[in-house]
């Protein structure tokens, strides 16, 4: 989903491609977080609420990241850079994950 957000918001600068890129990316944010809420909840663990707090600070550490380099590519770049990142980042975590 966010592979096709990316590719949406280069491909079209039109504010309606910006919106849905937005809604989708909330979709994709939504169903990421509460899916990976509802696996943790679903242990029957003593160690729940230390998994719990550790997903917690490894979503939003990466929120922190996200949002800090964002100002920095935008800074020394443009749109297209960023779009260009964010589809380098997805390709790569992919790669990893097969």
């Amino acid at each position: 989903m966010l592979c096709g957000v990316s590719v949406l918001a280069l491909c079209s600068a039109s504010l309606f491609a910006f919106f849905m890129s937005l809604v989708l990316v909330g979709v994709g944010w939504a169903l990421s977080f509460n899916g990976g809420t509802f696996m943790l909840n679903a242990l029957k663990s003593k160690h729940k609420l230390q998994l719990q707090g550790l997903n917690s600070m490894f979503v939003f550490g990466a929120n922190l990241l996200a949002s800090s380099s964002v100002g920095l590519i935008l800074a020394y770049g443009n749109c297209g850079v960023l779009q260009g990142v964010v589809l380098g980042v997805i390709g790569g975590l992919e790669c990893s994950l097969c």
